[in-house]
Parts: structure tokens; C-alpha cells; sequence
């Protein structure tokens, strides 16, 4: 399912990254046009490197001087980098400002700004002057799906459908706002009735696989792709989704085979090679997963970027950590943070690295960096309670998870009750914050047994038992929920 703008597959955009790194790296100049530049940019600021992206535009702007597409897609970095002033600045002297990307721009800072009905009345006023065609319909569309607002984009879609119910574009929009709004109902209604009438449309087997992932209903997934492979049984993507959905059941070994397949079409697929390491590393097969990286920096380095290689060189140092391989964990970190000295997870398993050999201050500090560096709180935060628990530092634990309780709101903290609910158990809270958080878990996310954590059966003999009591009424949830 995607959009209406410029795109390009994955494997080209980190080629054309790993082409523009070398560049700066050889200090040699490269030509790239201007839709290049966009990908490249864009790429940074998915990974959360804005600065990156804003260098990128600005290399751009002197290959492509005054060029009103690189001047808007500045203008966006500065927004994405809360440099709003600046942007404003920016967009007012730019010429031509009726032009569509512009007003998109514009209406994108009225949003931020929190003035929601001045940007709703600048769009009616584009689609009013541009007598309401359809390709200004679909960018407004996309822009309030792109804004989160799937909703109200979906209106704008319905207005379209009414005259345009045949259209491909105008199809894929309402599949995609209907997706976004979390209605996969009616997604599936759309692309059923689409196949239907296309059944050898492998693009619509593989959105129909995609929305049973959403739901969870792998089978039905797996089904779906059945009958995308009988279309094309060398499709990559296909065969992708069959890796995704064997992961998400750990069923590793089958996850590495379909990876293998992928190999067998695509040699120097990254992305096969690194999930067949995972699957490697889950089955605890460390040595294969080493060869699977160390073939991925033979073979593959020059298709990489900075941030790939940082993540390559950290997963192989997790895997020498793992056969207590010391001296070549350390060496890839430190490797690893030439590449990206802000990557919160090479911080952290830096930290693994410093706790196997007993150095439990400098531990600390990495953790400090890993925390300081982490896009996501709620992500990092989970993360060092399990290294924690996999080093048996069981106060350190269960004190991590008292921050995430201090941290969180108690919607995002639900989902991990029964890791918190662990860490007191190992280490050894018998009531209190233990009881506590068994029952929330029990009340509020009963289909979540573990986080990925080695787990004692006398732990969940204590579950099974607090649930019994919470059945005959022994012990009131209200007693401890209303603490959290």
C-alpha cells in the first residue's frame, strides 16, 4: 500500500546513500539530480538524523542553485528539525506562492502551530482554485494521511471514489486511508473485491498478507501468500513477507529458508542476510549468525550506508559477546561507533560487553549514552531491563522497571506488566509491586505471558494462582488497580 509520491525500492535508496557517503568519504564530488537528493535527504530523517538530511539539501542547492523543489524540501527538514522560524523565513520568500508543494508546506506549519481551521480552509482553497482535479483531491488526501489525520483523509477519498470508483490511484487511497484509520476490515473488503475481479494481481495478495500481519492472523497471512508465490514465486517481496510472518510465529527455521530463497534470486540482499542472522541468533546458532554478518561486510559493504554498517558490525558484536569472544565484540563496537557515535543500541550492548566482564561503572555509562541517544524512552527502557535480567542483575532490574512505572502513562505501561511483575519476582519482592502488577497484567494483557525473558515455572505457578483468586473472589482487582 503507499502513496502518490516520488519512491524507489529500498536496495536503491541505500545504494544511492552508500554513493553519496563515498563521496564525502573520497571528498570527490558526485552529480545527483534533484529527485536523488530528495530520496537521500528523506532517508536521513527516517533514521532520525535531521542535521545529516539538511547537509544533503544543501550539497543540492549547489548543484541545483534556486531549484524551488530543493528550497521546499529545505524548508521541511527545518520543520522536522523544529527550526520553524527559520522555515516560515524561508517559504515567505520563496517565489510563486500559489504553487501546490508550497501551500502543502504551509498548511503542514499551520498544523504545528496548532491552527487547525486555518490550515483546513488554506486546502479547500487549493482545491477551490484548482477547480477541484483530481490529482490536487489526491495530494490533499495524502497529505492529511501523511499529517496522521487518516480520518479526515478519508473523506477527501470518498469524495473521489464517488467519481472516480475504476480508478487505480483513487482505489489504492481508499485502501490506504482505510488502513491507516486501523479499519482492515473494509481494507480487506476493498482488496478481496479487487481481486476478485484481478486474481492474478500479486500486489493485491500481498496488501491482503499485510493486513492479516496488522491483525495478527498469520495463517490467513501465509494463506494470502500462497497466492501471491503461485503468481510469481520469485517475487522478493513475496517472499519477504513469508520471512516476516515465520519470525512473528518464531519459527525461525522456516523464517531462514524463505531468507535462503531470497539469497538464491538476490545474493547481496541485506535485508535476507540480516534476517536470517536474527533467526540465527533467536535459534542460538551464534557461530551461523557471524558468518551471516561477516558475509554481509564481505560482500555487501559497498551497497551499504553508514548507519547499515553501524548496525551490522553492533549485531555481530552481540553474537561474539554470546560465545564470549570479548576482544571481537569490543573491536565491532568500537567500529561500530565510527560509524554512528549516536546509536543507542551499540551503547547498550557496549554496556553488555562492560557487565560479562564485571566493570560495572563503565556499564553504567554506556547505558547513560544508550538512554541519551534513544529515539523511544519506552524502547530503551525495556531493552535495559532485559539486559539486566540476562546478566542477573536482578535489583537493577526491577529498579529500571520502577522508572518505567515513574516514566510512563499508564496506557503505555500496561503492555508490560508481567516483564515488570518478573523483575520484582527475581528480585525477591513476594507481594506489593509483584501482586500489583500480576494482576493488571492478568486484567489488562492476558494474551502477553513473557517479554522475551527466561522465565521460572514457579513464576507463572504464581500467576496461575493469583488469576484463581481473582476467579472465586478472593482478591479484589480493584484493591490493586486503582495504584496503577
Amino acid at each position: 500500500m503507499g502513496g502518490n509520491s516520488f519512491s524507489m525500492p529500498h536496495d536503491k535508496v541505500r545504494q544511492l546513500v552508500a554513493k553519496y557517503e563515498n563521496m564525502l568519504q573520497t571528498e570527490k564530488s558526485e552529480y545527483f539530480d534533484i529527485d536523488e537528493l530528495v530520496v537521500i535527504a528523506e532517508y536521513y530523517v527516517d533514521k532520525g538524523k535531521p542535521d545529516m538530511s539538511m547537509e544533503v539539501v544543501d550539497y543540492g542547492l549547489k548543484l541545483h542553485p534556486a531549484n524551488l523543489d530543493l528550497q521546499i524540501c529545505r524548508c521541511q527538514m527545518l520543520v522536522v528539525s523544529g527550526r520553524m522560524m527559520e522555515a516560515e523565513k524561508l517559504l515567505n520568500s520563496l517565489p510563486d506562492q500559489k504553487d501546490r508543494e508550497i501551500v502543502f508546506l504551509r498548511a503542514g506549519i499551520l498544523l504545528d502551530k496548532n491552527r487547525p481551521d486555518e490550515m483546513e480552509t488554506l486546502l479547500h482553497n487549493l482545491a477551490e482554485n484548482e477547480e477541484y482535479s483530481k490529482d490536487t483531491l489526491l495530494d490533499i488526501a495524502y497529505f492529511y494521511l501523511d499529517a496522521g489525520m487518516p480520518d479526515t483523509a478519508y473523506k477527501w477519498a470518498a469524495s473521489l471514489f464517488k467519481d472516480y470508483p475504476e480508478e487505480t490511484d483513487v482505489k489504492e487511497l481508499m485502501l490506504q486511508c482505510a488502513y491507516d484509520s486501523g479499519n482492515y476490515d473494509l481494507s480487506i473488503r476493498l482488496i478481496n473485491k479487487d481481486l476478485d475481479e484481478n486474481p492474478y494481481n500479486i500486489d493485491g495478495w500481498l496488501d491482503l498478507a499485510r493486513c492479516y500481519i496488522t491483525l495478527e492472523k498469520t495463517d490467513k497471512a501465509l494463506e494470502a501468500l500462497g497466492f501471491a508465490l503461485s503468481v510469481d514465486d520469485t517475487c522478493l517481496e513475496t517472499l519477504g513477507l513469508y520471512v516476516l510472518c515465520y519470525m512473528k510465529e518464531n519459527r525461525f527455521q522456516e523464517a531462514m529458508e524463505y531468507g535462503e530463497k531470497i539469497i538464491c534470486i538476490d545474493p547481496d540482499n541485506i535485508v535476507a542476510l540480516e534476517n536470517i542472522a536474527t533467526c540465527a541468533m533467536e535459534m542460538e546458532d551464534y557461530d551461523k549468525a557471524i558468518r551471516c554478518l561477516s558475509r554481509t561486510l564481505d560482500e555487501c559493504i559497498a551497497k551499504m550506508t553508514t548507519l547499515d554498517k553501524a548496525s551490522v558490525y553492533q549485531r555481530r558484536a552481540e553474537a561474539y559477546l554470546k560465545i564470549s569472544e570479548l576482544e571481537k565484540c569490543k573491536t565491532d563496537l568500537d567500529t561500530a561507533l565510527k560509524y554512528d557515535a549516536e546509536d543507542s543500541i551499540v551503547y547498550l550492548t557496549y554496556a553488555a560487553y562492560f557487565l560479562k566482564r564485571g566493570d560495572n561503572n563503565s556499564a553504567a555509562e554506556k547505558i547513560g549514552y544508550a538512554e541519551l541517544y534513544a529515539e523511544n524512552d519506552e524502547e530503551i527502557l525495556k531493552r535495559i531491563v532485559l539486559l539486566y535480567l540476562d546478566c542477573a542483575l536482578f535489583n537493577d532490574a526491577a529498579r529500571t522497571a520502577t522508572r518505567m512505572e515513574m516514566t510512563f502513562d499508564s496506557q503505555a505501561l500496561r503492555k508490560y506488566y508481567y516483564l515488570m511483575a518478573y523483575c520484582y519476582w527475581m528480585a525477591g519482592e513476594k507481594k506489593g509491586n509483584l501482586i500489583k502488577y500480576i494482576v493488571g497484567a492478568i486484567i489488562y494483557t492476558p494474551e502477553l505471558t513473557d517479554m522475551g525473558m527466561q522465565t521460572e515455572n514457579e513464576f507463572f505457578a504464581l500467576i496461575e494462582e493469583v488469576r484463581q483468586m481473582l476467579k472465586t473472589g478472593e482478591i479484589s482487582p480493584e484493591d490493586y488497580l486503582e495504584e496503577i
